[in-house]
């Protein structure tokens, strides 16, 4: 967490945002992020997409899929 600190604010989006792209395929039609029933992994998940909204002003407009996603976790 420390190391985040020197990290320039626009690297750091650029590399949440290549994430974001590779998770937002792999949510088209899931309901839950593994298996069939809410899993300690859903609820991890959404803790971190719920924190980059959250704490950072994070717009997930851009992630349809991801935003569906969080909408039905809530």
């Amino acid at each position: 967490l420390v190391e985040l600190a020197f990290i320039d604010k626009s690297v750091f989006f650029f590399f949440i945002k290549l994430k974001l792209n590779k998770k937002n395929r792999f949510f088209i039609g899931l309901k839950i992020y593994f298996g069939s029933e809410l899993t300690i992994a859903d609820i991890s998940a959404y803790c971190e997409f719920d924190g980059l909204e959250i704490l950072l002003k994070f717009d997930f407009s851009p992630y349809p899929n991801i935003k569906r996603w969080m909408d039905e976790m809530k």
